[in-house]
Order: structure tokens, then C-alpha cells, then sequence
């Protein structure tokens, strides 16, 4: 799901109803978290809370939120931590902010919220280099345990759920 792409006033409608044919298909949903590219697609409302009161009703469905929130990686971090279902992809935002203080937030989060964080990797957008330089950058934040769980587990445990 792309709330970028959608008009704003269809947003939670379109939502709703993705999650309610997950649910019944036994699928799993992904779900960008990166802000719009124009003004003309800035959403009427905050898409954290759209989705927010959305999974209320579909909690029961998992969702990958694809791109790790941009500059937000903690407010979606912290949002979301209280729905299981929830893992929160951190591609986009490893690349883009490493070199800001997202770089701390994202090293909180191996600490503190590492059983749903994955790694994406955003190719072809992301140069193969550049990103696996990040993977090299965040190894070395992490423990093995940790290491294992963020770069494969985590992602696994979304595919085979149910």
C-alpha cells in the first residue's frame, strides 16, 4: 500500500479494505512509510494514524511497514511496538539518514525493539555499495544474536506467519 498514491480522502477506506482481504486470504500487507514526493500528495491526515486505527480492527493481519518511517523511525518504532504483528522494514531510511541522528535511533532500536526490525534493501534505488556499507556500519552496532535476528530472522518470522 502506497498512501502517497492515494487520494487523501480514500485513504483509510482503501486501508481498510486491503487488511479486511489479507485477512480473509491469508496474506500479508506492506505498507510504505515514506512521506510524499510533491505537495500535491501530502495527506490530509498523519498516515501513522490512519494506519493506527485501521490495525485496530486488523490486528490479527501482519504488516511490514516497508522503509522504516524516514526520519520518523522512532515515532513508527514506538507507535507500533504494541501490535505483535507489526515489523517495521528499515531500507529507505538506513541509507537516506545514516549520517544523521536516525544513525542513534536505529541502534536504540537493535536494543530495544530487535525481534521486528528487518532489512530491506531498496535496490535498484540504493547503490549495491552504499548499502552494503550500511549493513557493514549496522553489523557493528549489533551483537551476533541481534545481528541474526535483524538481517534474517525477523523476516522470516513475517513470511511464515499466519
Amino acid at each position: 500500500v502506497y498512501p502517497r498514491l492515494l487520494a487523501p480522502a480514500s485513504h483509510e477506506a482503501v486501508l481498510q479494505r486491503v487488511l479486511s482481504c489479507a485477512r480473509d486470504m491469508n496474506l500479508k500487507v506492506l505498507y510504505c512509510t515514506v512521506y510524499p514526493t510533491s505537495p500535491d500528495s501530502f495527506p490530509n491526515e498523519d498516515p501513522l494514524w490512519v494506519l493506527s486505527r485501521c490495525l485496530r480492527q486488523f490486528s490479527d493481519v501482519p504488516v511490514m511497514l516497508m522503509h522504516g518511517g524516514g526520519h520518523r523511525l522512532l515515532a513508527y518504532a514506538e507507535h507500533f511496538r504494541y501490535f505483535p504483528n507489526v515489523y517495521l522494514d528499515l531500507s529507505f531510511t538506513l541509507t537516506r539518514y545514516w549520517s544523521a541522528s536516525v544513525k542513534s535511533d536505529i541502534h536504540y532500536l537493535t536494543k530495544y525493539f530487535d525481534q521486528r526490525i528487518c532489512l530491506g534493501s531498496d535496490l535498484p534505488d540504493v547503490l549495491k555499495t552504499e548499502w552494503l556499507n550500511r549493513l557493514h556500519d549496522l553489523r557493528e552496532l549489533c551483537d551476533e544474536d541481534t545481528w541474526k535476528r535483524i538481517s534474517a530472522d525477523n523476516a522470516l518470522c513475517f513470511v511464515y506467519s499466519s
